[in-house]
């Protein structure tokens, strides 16, 4: 990855502290040891709610609160309408969900998957 920052997505700081996916748990160590990233306030907010509701073995609020305050010394940017309105112009290109297109410039890897790549970011390509 270059020196450039780059959205990363939820999932990815979801994974971090997911330890029945120990395998996603791994990439997602890897990937933010890789390169430099910044936040959304979106991507804060939905972290705290996935960690704390959806996990199979929730985070306790005081430790999920506790990561969203580390997550902030990360550089955090706001989900305005006007970057919601540049993200959605190029997704009817490459028939992917606004939030993959590389303004939001979330990141995935897996394996077994098939990927498109486009401005640096991998996207998982329709079947």
């Amino acid at each position: 990855m270059s020196g450039e920052l780059r959205f990363i997505d939820t999932n990815v700081l979801v994974y971090l502290f997911d330890n029945d996916a120990p395998a996603k748990q791994a990439v997602a160590r890897e990937l933010l040891g890789a390169g430099r990233f910044l936040l959304s306030t979106q991507v804060l907010s939905e972290f705290y709610v996935t960690v704390t509701r959806k996990l199979a073995r929730p985070l306790d609020s005081a430790r999920a609160s506790r990561a969203v305050m580390d997550f902030c010394a990360m550089p955090i940017r706001d989900v305005t309408a006007k970057l919601v309105q540049a993200a959605i112009s190029p997704s009817s290109t490459i028939r992917a969900h606004f939030s993959h297109n590389p303004l939001f410039g979330c990141y995935c890897r897996g394996q077994g998957r098939h990927y498109k790549t486009l401005s640096g970011c991998r996207l998982r390509g329709r079947r």
